[in-house]
């Protein structure tokens, strides 16, 4: 899959050209230029507008496609039960038990390092 990564940048790059489009409206507003001028500031504002028009486009087609991407309710049961029947339910708990002790280690010492990595084992 593609991740949410990317989805999250093409937000952040269409709330950039909507603020771009509103900032150019506003000076055309407050601009008292000659007509051609003008004509020319609203024509590149109607361009930006279409290409704005097409990144929302692409980004709610990467969200459908994330969405299909996603494992139906009866894969993730799946997915459990044959975790629950093999040794990665005991591999998980191990896990758990060596994250808990390296913690409580982490927690008695000063190392601040080791304190920033703790939320990301948990």
């Amino acid at each position: 899959g593609s991740g949410g990564y990317p989805l999250v940048m093409q937000v952040v790059d269409i709330a950039a050209r909507v603020d771009a489009i509103a900032t150019a409206v506003e000076a055309i507003r407050g601009d008292d230029k000659n007509r051609t001028a003008q004509v020319a500031a609203v024509s590149a504002v109607h361009t930006r507008v279409e290409q704005t028009a097409a990144a929302v486009q692409q980004l709610h087609a990467a969200v459908g496609n994330s969405l299909k991407e996603r494992p139906t309710a009866s894969a993730v049961r799946a997915l459990i039960v044959e975790a629950n029947s093999s040794d990665l339910h005991q591999r998980v708990t191990v896990l758990e038990v060596e994250v808990e002790r390296v913690g409580s280690e982490a927690s008695r010492s000063e190392s601040s390092a080791a304190g920033a990595l703790l939320p990301l084992a948990r």
